[in-house]
């Protein structure tokens, strides 16, 4: 007597179907995955953007309160005081346009205003590690020594706008970065209004 298997193994075309319902299946959450961490990367990078482009504002603030302190309460003139410790220096008074690019840098440690050169080099900030708890902040200016180089470029433009009554001045903080996760250079800019309300 003959005996009959009955039993029965997998074509390779089911074998092909299933494979690629299981890739499919593991693909799809790895990519919302990845794409959510790439986001996460971005969206740090561009928070700390934010928070040096605003630092740089509120440091131009504090140069013109100094001045008013020091001149009795009057900040008259503190845009143009470029010879006085609290002034704005003439490096970092722009005309206001979009091809000027040169701007000025602001040494949050010292703070001071300085050139960053005509190829913006100059203000590429740096970071400290260890001193990231410091009262003075851990992103500070390249010509600094200590630190490595940061991902971050910040210019700082100081524009009249009520000249010649010096009332009214508008700072813009530019802060440039080189995205790893993403091609291409990013870029922050925040724009204030900052008034002479002492007098």
């Amino acid at each position: 007597m003959r005996t009959i298997s009955l039993q029965k193994g997998f074509t390779l075309m089911e074998t092909l179907i299933a494979i690629t319902i299981l890739v499919t299946a593991i693909a799809g959450p790895m990519t919302i995955a990845a794409r959510g961490l790439q986001t996460a990367y971005y969206s740090k990078d561009e928070m700390v953007a934010v928070f040096l482009a605003q630092e740089a504002i509120e440091l131009v603030r504090m140069k013109r309160d100094q001045y008013a302190l020091a001149n009795s309460g009057s900040s008259f003139g503190w845009y143009n005081a470029s010879t006085d410790v609290n002034g704005v220096p003439t490096i970092c008074k722009e005309l206001f346009t979009v091809a000027d690019d040169h701007g000025c840098g602001i040494d949050t440690r010292a703070k001071t205003f300085f050139d960053c050169g005509t190829d913006g080099g100059g203000c590429r900030l740096k970071y400290d590690s260890a001193t990231a708890a410091s009262v003075n902040g851990s992103y500070f200016n390249n010509a600094v020594s200590g630190g490595a180089l940061s991902p971050y470029t910040r210019k700082l433009f100081i524009y009249d706008y009520s000249s010649p009554n010096d009332r009214e001045i508008v700072v813009t903080a530019r802060v440039s970065w080189q995205a790893n996760l993403f091609s291409g250079r990013k870029q922050i800019t925040i724009q204030e209004r900052l008034f002479d309300h002492y007098r």
